[in-house]
């Protein structure tokens, strides 16, 4: 049982070396940015998947906090759609770089912080999905 949950283990340590996440505060937008660096020959799954089927989408979770208001959900760039061989489906994915942003309404300062959940998948096989929390500090201007 030991050995098994250090196996798990381990492959949700590799899932965290394929995609580098950079979270910052966008003044001129208001907005907060989620920027996935994806290694090469994985992919990371979209928010909105065509299938309950398939992979954990990536999605994001944000902490309720005094003063701040979103005035949107997560937005993301259009994705690519391929044929996964890994769950037989065509579904939707981002490779090399996607910057994910959510927009806040009206002025906040103060830590905004959360947790990101993904999983990246290569052409043979699928990693389990690791939860990333952050934390970005919105200072005053």
């Amino acid at each position: 049982l030991v050995f098994f949950i250090g196996f798990l283990f381990s492959f949700a340590l590799q899932a965290q070396d394929k995609v580098q996440w950079a979270i910052v505060y966008n003044k001129q937008s208001n907005s907060v940015q989620l920027k996935a660096s994806i290694l090469p020959g994985w992919h990371l799954y979209s928010q909105h998947l065509s299938t309950n089927e398939g992979p954990v989408p990536t999605t994001f979770v944000f902490d309720e906090k005094n003063g701040l208001v979103w005035l949107s959900e997560v937005k993301e760039p259009i994705s690519l759609i391929a044929f996964d061989p890994n769950f037989e489906a065509n579904l939707n994915y981002f490779e090399k770089e996607v910057v994910f942003e959510r927009t806040i309404k009206g002025t906040y300062f103060g830590v905004i912080s959360g947790t990101i959940t993904y999983m990246v998948c290569n052409d043979e096989m699928c990693l389990p999905p690791v939860e990333f929390p952050f934390s970005i500090q919105i200072k005053t201007p």
